[in-house]
């Protein structure tokens, strides 16, 4: 039936907006409670609908995640077809006068704008509720419904590809882990090879979108999601990652008919994509992991599977797949712990820096250490390989607290040789945070180095913060006593419980890349990008860009009054004596008269890490 067939493709729709019962959805508390307060009612929310369940993406006033959905107002409002749906009184409708919200809460009035995606499927509802009987007035529903439009951008935003409509990389991520879940639990599989993991890599991507329009480049992308999707016969989960990157898992096959898949795929991506007058030829590369044999953490398979796309040698016109070599995670773990441990021959794990600028002064205001290792056995490993597995095995403990003391002591290196120090960023995990005793430890590695003390700045994830209550909170309060700047990193990527971040005190915000990352061409990343800089302003802190490649999105940021920015355009992360370098001539890097703008800073720095005079 038509029905059937419509709500299938429904339910396809909704799969990529993160449904679970284990992680109740935070991220849009603040859109309810404008809700609730502009519309003067005690409950609100918004609202996921799928075959069985409704799903609280946000709740005011009641604390419930999840609700069957057989008989639920949400139900019956995506089910509806109209815009709103309106209850003026629940005890007078047959539907409702049973619902136990109706006899268990005394509900007695709801309303719900429905929301719509792109695709033009209803996925769920932001609601109101009241105890008292009321109507709505046309500004009122004006609002409820201005509501909804926002919340499904922001629903669309943070869990799909804006070009495409696929899972971005949240979601695959936590589909790919949910589906690993299942298997695991499930003892009847014994298949060597349960799932099949890629990540396709469209090389030449940059090169296409330098000819072509910017209208014309999402095309192609989603030409190329098209064509990847139908190639695929088993039961699969496809998502765009980026431009250039998609990714997929293919399960309930054999090794076989796997690779039949890939075969396939080989196939469609080896054909020129045509667009108006223009043939698209590509350069592919396509890297495969295979669960559980290189793993069952989603994270992990993912970002091997990157390493192994992006790792491949340059390649003209056609298209190259390579496997993840099978080595163990245990022999990750092993080889990681000896090299934190033998640092002293410098050539193991050691951090790398990357410049932090101000394009409004064209000057260099600081550096993130990143962690790099480079093992006498396994060769260099990328971060996006042992990070994962360092917080998986705790050793990112180790790692952190190891990283932390390397800056120290540079900084002080560097301060005795007269050079004039800016801001070094550190990176502490969630474990690292919540590790005993982390606050004495820190405290001995800064007293050790305390010279440099206020140019020590720590890192924290912003989804490191989960709530009110963590203890995380109070650990990075504790950091900021200890003299340490704080900046919360990846601000955006869960759109923060507002309220926890109101408990701390820090003194950056650091957006995602993917706010900023090909800005210039959306609207609808302009208009995200505005919100969190109001949330900057509204605590009074500084608002770093990072992952800043394209000339076209700095101009943009520059034209919002965004003037801190961290990334490849600027500079890669550098080794310590590249950063010496740079310090050394720091006052000719800003001061320079070539250096009239922010194309000219990045010049500068790279012809001093090259050469080390401009």
């Amino acid at each position: 039936m038509l029905v059937d067939t419509d709500e299938r493709l429904r339910l396809d729709e909704v799969l990529k907006y993160n449904l679970s019962f284990d992680t109740p959805e935070e991220s849009f508390t603040e859109l309810a409670e404008i809700a609730k307060y502009s519309l003067n009612v005690p409950i609100s929310g918004i609202s996921i609908v799928d075959d069985h369940h409704i799903w609280l993406k946000a709740r005011v006033g009641v604390d419930i995640s999840c609700l069957a959905r057989e008989g639920a107002f949400c139900s019956y409002a995506v089910e509806s077809n109209h815009e709103t749906y309106i209850v003026e009184d629940t005890l007078k409708d047959a539907l409702f006068v049973n619902n136990p919200l109706v006899v268990d809460n005394g509900i007695r009035f709801y309303a719900a704008a429905v929301l719509k995606n792109k695709q033009g499927f209803n996925i769920g509802t932001l609601w109101i509720m009241d105890t008292e009987l009321r109507t709505l007035s046309p500004k009122e529903l004006t609002i409820l419904n201005s509501l909804a439009s926002q919340a499904i951008r922001l629903l669309d935003y943070r869990y799909t590809n804006l070009i495409t409509n696929l899972p971005n990389r949240a979601t695959f991520t936590t589909q790919l882990q949910t589906f690993i879940n299942e298997y695991v639990e499930d003892s009847s599989k014994s298949c060597a090879v349960d799932a099949l993991i890629g990540v396709i890599h469209i090389r030449n991507m940059d090169v296409i979108e330098s000819i072509v329009a910017s209208h014309s480049s999402s095309q192609i992308q989603i030409l190329i999601a098209e064509r990847i999707a139908q190639s695929f016969k088993l039961r699969h989960i496809l998502a765009h990652l980026d431009s250039d990157l998609y990714a997929f898992v293919v399960e309930g096959g054999t090794e076989e008919t796997y690779q039949e898949e890939i075969d396939g795929l080989t196939e469609v991506l080896s054909e020129s994509i045509a667009l108006d007058d223009y043939q698209a030829p590509l350069s592919v590369s396509i890297g495969l992991v295979e669960c559980p044999a290189h793993g069952i953490n989603a994270y992990s398979l993912l970002t091997q599977a990157i390493t192994v796309a992006k790792g491949s040698r340059e390649h003209k016109q056609g298209v190259r797949t390579k496997r993840c070599s099978r080595i163990s995670n245990s022999e990750y773990i092993k080889e990681l712990h000896e090299d934190i441990n033998r640092y002293s021959d410098g050539t193991a794990v050691t951090p790398f820096y990357q410049p932090q600028v101000d394009v409004e002064t064209n000057t260099i205001i600081g550096f993130e250490a990143l962690a790099r290792w480079k093992n006498a056995k396994l060769g260099i490993i990328p971060p996006t390989n042992f990070i994962p597995i360092a917080e998986d095995s705790g050793l990112v403990i180790a790692l952190d607290l190891f990283i932390l003391k390397t800056v120290c002591c540079d900084l002080t290196k560097w301060q005795s040789q007269g050079f004039k120090l800016v801001d070094i960023s550190v990176n502490f995990s969630r474990t690292t945070l919540l590790s005993k005793g982390l606050i004495s430890v820190v405290d001995d590695i800064i007293s050790a180095n305390d010279s440099v003390r206020e140019f020590i700045k720590i890192e924290i994830t912003e989804s490191t913060m989960l709530d009110e209550s963590d203890p995380a909170g109070e650990r990075v309060n504790s950091l900021r006593a200890l003299g340490l700047q704080i900046s919360i990193d990846d601000f955006g990527t869960g759109f923060s419980n507002l309220s926890t971040l109101r408990l701390l005190k820090f003194d950056q915000l650091k957006v995602d890349r993917q706010f900023v990352h090909n800005i210039s061409k959306s609207s609808q990343l302009a208009e995200l990008f505005s919100f969190i800089q109001n949330i900057a302003s509204l605590f009074s802190v500084n608002l770093m860009c990072e992952g800043m490649e394209d000339e076209e999105d700095i101009e943009i940021l520059i034209s919002k009054g965004c003037r801190y920015m961290q990334g490849w355009y600027f500079s890669k992360a550098i080794p310590d004596y590249k950063v010496a370098k740079l310090l050394k001539n720091i006052d000719i890097i800003s001061g320079s008269d070539n250096s009239s703008d922010y194309r000219q800073l990045a010049d500068n720095i790279r012809k001093i890490c090259d050469t080390g005079a401009i």
